[in-house]
């Protein structure tokens, strides 16, 4: 039974160093640990109560929003995986961090969930390669682990991520990837769904908005098409390009097309595109990015001012009486974000 001042500071001291050492993680498995009241008998245990709540306080204030339902028993966490140049990971990482800290479920996940694989340059310190992301967790006694891709569509990347996490499948209790933004691929070009839908219309109404026009149909009115120009692929998965623009079609967005920078499907090709809108007759037209960050393709490959550039080559057409473009990646679109989140969620709940 502790007895004096100096006994208890000597069992606070004890305690801290306990409680930092399970945060830090130095038994190779980080806790969480509530601690109740110190109740003593001397006659300034006001003081010593305010030394204690002064030791641990900063540290529980860190993972006061996260302690939720975490035990050492249910223990996950989300790695949220993209593919970037650095010269766009300051843009990036506020998406990650903006979209998914403010969300419910993120309270009940470990703390550090946010993890992105660059392409090139230096790395922020929430950005680690999936491998280290994944080891990680496997050292942090993660048990059930979520991977959400940002990959737009079941490509290459999404078959490199998922042949990623195979190898430390069996270092959890489960192991869930979550859907990239436009879901299922589908069996052919008409294959469409509620998660290309979503985007189709999220995306059309933030271009029509940003344009400055009240409707679709009175951008049509005045001669305005617009276009999304997404990356391409040679993967199978390029027919999802195809199924955006059946259901752009299929939601009646007569002057809506999109194209693609590789040119595959063939029929996205700028040239392609550029046939569509004049044999359609649209003498405005409007270019933004099908990517969730407006990088390099979106500022270079749509908008520059190299004669190969998308904006460039509507130009020389001779065609159109104006070539504007919106430089904004999906991921600034408030309803694509809470389709991502809607896609972890599904994850989580999945049995």
């Amino acid at each position: 039974m502790i007895k004096t001042p100096e006994e208890l500071r000597q069992r606070i001291e004890s305690c801290s160093a306990s409680l930092v050492g399970k945060f830090e993680g130095k038994s190779g498995k980080r806790a969480i640990v509530l601690c109740g009241g110190t109740g003593c008998l001397s006659s300034n245990s006001k003081e010593i109560r305010e030394k204690f709540e002064s030791n641990v306080g900063n540290v529980r204030k860190q993972f006061e929003s996260v302690l939720g339902a975490i035990t050492s028993e249910a223990e996950q966490e989300i790695i949220v995986i993209s593919y970037l140049r650095a010269s766009y990971i300051t843009e990036t990482h506020e998406f990650y961090v903006g979209v998914y800290k403010g969300e419910p479920f993120v309270e009940e996940i470990k703390h550090g969930f946010i993890s992105v694989k660059p392409l090139l340059g230096n790395v922020e310190k929430d950005f680690v390669e999936l491998d280290q992301a994944l080891e990680r967790a496997v050292d942090n006694g993660v048990k059930n682990l979520v991977v959400q891709p940002t990959h737009l569509m079941h490509g290459a990347e999404y078959d490199e991520l998922t042949e990623a996490v195979e190898n430390y499948k069996d270092k959890f209790e489960s192991v869930k990837i979550a859907e990239p933004l436009l879901g299922e691929v589908g069996a052919d070009e008409t294959a469409i769904n509620e998660d290309k839908a979503a985007v189709a219309e999220a995306i059309t109404a933030e271009a029509v908005k940003t344009a400055g026009f009240d409707s679709l149909d009175a951008a049509k009115e005045e001669g305005t098409a617009f276009v999304f120009m997404g990356h391409g692929t040679s993967h199978t998965a390029k027919i999802s390009y195809s199924q955006m623009q059946a259901q752009m079609e299929q939601l009646g967005y007569e002057n809506v097309f999109i194209g693609t920078v590789e040119g595959e499907p063939e029929d996205t090709a700028c040239e392609a595109v550029i046939e569509k809108l004049k044999d359609a007759g649209y003498k405005k037209v409007i270019l933004r990015p099908l990517m969730v960050v407006a990088g390099d393709h979106a500022n270079n490959d749509m908008a520059g001012d190299d004669d190969d550039s998308w904006k460039s080559q509507f130009e020389a057409s001779g065609v159109f009486d104006s070539i504007d473009t919106q430089i904004a990646g999906l991921g600034e679109i408030d309803a694509i974000q809470q389709l991502y989140v809607a896609h972890t969620q599904a994850a989580i709940d999945a049995e």
